[in-house]
């Protein structure tokens, strides 16, 4: 019963399916590699400094840090000291743009079902605040932004494509929104994001499928907090990176 749908998903550029079989992908980054290291979740430049400081240590390359606290709620001098830091190691570095719904006023988020709204913006004048907080963190010398909110990111992919934010930005949209699909993440593309990370929860052959939703680069989680299920996906981790 599933033939006619299946078929017409595959004229789309879509998988037919779940890849149980997990073929590998010939998708490289620009120097050939195959995977990179991001550690999300370092919310202050302190962290930032011992993670990269310990990274050095051990031999270890970091290849991204990633804020998630708030880039609105940190001072200029925090925020260059994020830059200073990642650009002396050699990292990138991506700040989430803030503010969003679980910061603003209102009970809704805190019940059973707000919970599921509550990373994304409330109202054109957090979507504004937005907006400003990328051209904030653009100035004091960030280039890659993490997004939670699927209007935010059509709005700043327009805002780029049209000159109004420079071309060199880079829009990260996370898996708080559920781009757990392929038909998700293809459409995060359509929208302006340019790397994609999906629900932390999902298996290999789900993976294999996300990542058949357009050539950017996706991110599989391996070490879980307990606020997202606490699983480990370390040994996993190879196997994903194909």
């Amino acid at each position: 019963m599933f033939e006619a749908t299946r078929e017409y998903v595959k004229k789309l550029g879509l998988p037919s399916g779940d890849l149980f079989d997990m073929p590998s992908s010939v998708a490289r980054f620009p120097d050939g590699g195959a995977y990179r290291i991001e550690v999300p979740t370092v919310n202050t430049a302190e962290a930032v400094a011992a993670l990269l400081e310990t990274a050095t240590k051990n031999g270890i390359t970091i290849n991204r840090v990633t804020e998630t606290y708030g880039m609105f709620r940190h001072t200029r001098d925090e925020i260059k000291e994020y830059c200073r830091l990642c650009h002396d190691y050699g990292a990138e570095l991506l700040l989430s743009v803030g503010p969003r719904a679980t910061y603003d006023t209102g009970a809704t988020v805190l019940s059973p079902q707000g919970v599921r709204i509550s990373y994304r913006l409330r109202g054109m004048e957090q979507v504004l605040r937005g907006v400003e907080d990328i051209k904030r963190g653009y100035d004091l010398g960030c280039r890659g932004f993490l997004i939670y909110d699927e209007g935010m990111l059509w709005l700043i992919g327009q805002m780029r494509k049209d000159g109004a934010l420079p071309k060199d930005i880079i829009f990260k949209d996370l898996g708080a929104p559920g781009a757990v699909q392929p038909v998700l993440v293809q459409t995060a593309g359509e929208l302006g994001g340019r790397q994609h990370q999906p629900g932390a929860r999902l298996a290999d052959p789900h993976d294999c499928c996300v990542a058949r939703g357009g050539p950017r680069p996706l991110d599989i989680h391996t070490d879980n907090p307990p606020a997202s299920g606490g699983f480990i996906r370390v040994y996993e981790a190879p196997r994903s990176c194909e």
